[in-house]
C-alpha cells in the first residue's frame, strides 16, 4: 500500500519534479563553476606538464608499433622515460594536487548541503498537501524552513551520508575479494548485497525526515523517535525499500538507455521526489494518520504490515 500510494502521489504532484529540477540544476551549475574557477586551471597546468613529457605520444606510438608488428623496444624505452618524468612532475606538484583534491571535496560537500535543503522544503510541502490537500509555494516553504533545514543537513552530513559511504566501501572490498574466487559471479553477488545494505540504511532513517517535517521534532531527537517507530516493522519496510530501489534503478536505467542519458535530467529529480513521498507515506501509515492522495481520495491507514507494499 505504501509503495502504490507513493506512486500515485508522485504522479499527482509531478509538477514538483520541475521545481526540484530547476533548484538542483542551479546548484549543479554553481558547483561546477566553482570547480572550473578554482580547480580546473591547476589541473590543466599539471596535465600540460605531463603531456609535455611525451607520455601520450609515446603510448600511442607503442600501440601503433604493436598493431603494425614493428620493433617495440624503442617505444617501450621512450614510454618508460616519459613515465619517470611524469612521476617527477606529479611529485613536484603534490601540494597543488592536494589543494585541488580538498577543494573539490569541499565544493561537493557544500553542494550536497545546499542541494539537500530543497529535499527538506519539499518534504514540508508534500506533508501539507497530504494532510490538508493544500498546495503551498515551494520557495516560501524553503525560506520558512531554512533554519531547520540547515540543521538537518548538517546532521545528515555526519550520520546518514558517511554510513552510505561505508556501505559502498565495504561492498567494493567484498567484490575485490570475491572476484579472485568466483570471477564474474561476484558482480551479481556484490550488486545484490549493495541493494540490500542500502535498503537497510534507508529503512533505519526512513522516519527521520518525516518526524522533523510532520511532527516538528528536533533534528537529533527525530532520529531516535523515527527509528523507534520503524523498528517493529523493520523487515517489512526493508522489503518496501528493496522494491523501491529496484524500481528507481530500473526506471533510471531504461530512460538513460533509450534517451542516451538525456532522460536522467527528469528521472533523477523524479526519483528524489519519489523517495521523499515514500518516507512520508510510510510515516503516515505507521502513525495511523489519514492523508490525501488527491483532492477526492483520502487514505485511512490500517495497522497491518502486509499493506506496506
Amino acid at each position: 500500500m505504501s509503495f502504490r500510494n507513493s506512486l500515485k502521489l508522485l504522479l499527482n504532484n509531478f509538477s514538483s519534479v520541475w521545481k526540484l529540477l530547476w533548484y538542483k540544476l542551479v546548484v549543479f551549475i554553481v558547483s561546477a563553476s566553482l570547480i572550473v574557477a578554482f580547480v580546473l586551471p591547476t589541473v590543466i597546468s599539471i596535465f600540460n606538464s605531463v603531456a609535455g613529457t611525451g607520455l601520450f605520444e609515446n603510448a600511442w606510438q607503442l600501440l601503433d608499433d604493436f598493431i603494425n608488428r614493428a620493433d617495440m623496444q624503442p617505444s617501450v624505452e621512450a614510454l618508460k622515460n616519459s613515465l619517470d618524468m611524469s612521476s617527477k612532475v606529479l611529485a613536484d606538484n603534490a601540494g597543488k594536487l592536494s589543494v585541488s583534491y580538498f577543494s573539490v571535496l569541499a565544493i561537493l560537500i557544500f553542494s550536497n548541503l545546499i542541494s539537500g535543503l530543497a529535499n527538506f522544503a519539499m518534504s514540508d510541502v508534500m506533508n501539507v498537501d497530504m494532510c490538508a490537500n493544500a498546495k503551498l509555494p515551494f520557495m516560501s516553504r524553503f525560506i520558512i524552513t531554512l533554519g531547520k533545514g540547515i540543521r538537518y543537513q548538517l546532521v545528515r552530513l555526519i550520520t546518514e551520508i558517511p554510513l552510505f559511504i561505508i556501505v559502498l566501501s565495504a561492498v567494493w572490498q567484498i567484490f575485490s575479494f570475491l572476484f579472485s574466487l568466483i570471477g564474474i559471479l561476484s558482480v551479481f553477488f556484490s550488486v545484490a548485497l549493495f541493494f540490500l545494505l542500502i535498503a537497510a540504511c534507508q529503512t533505519f532513517f526512513c522516519c527521520w525526515l518525516p518526524e522533523v517535517t510532520v511532527n516538528r521534532g528536533g533534528v537529533f531527537e527525530a532520529i531516535k523517535k523515527g527509528f523507534a517507530l520503524a523498528k517493529p516493522h523493520y523487515f517489512n519496510l526493508l522489503s518496501v525499500f528493496l522494491l523501491a530501489d529496484f524500481f528507481v534503478f530500473l526506471t533510471n536505467a531504461v530512460l538513460a538507455f533509450f534517451t542516451c542519458g538525456a532522460g536522467l535530467i527528469i528521472s533523477i529529480p523524479m526519483s528524489i521526489l519519489f523517495y521523499i513521498i515514500l518516507k512520508l507515506v510510510i510515516y503516515y501509515d505507521l502513525r495511523g494518520l489519514k492523508y490525501y492522495i488527491d483532492s477526492n481520495t483520502i487514505v485511512i491507514p490500517v495497522d497491518e504490515d502486509k499493506d506496506m507494499l
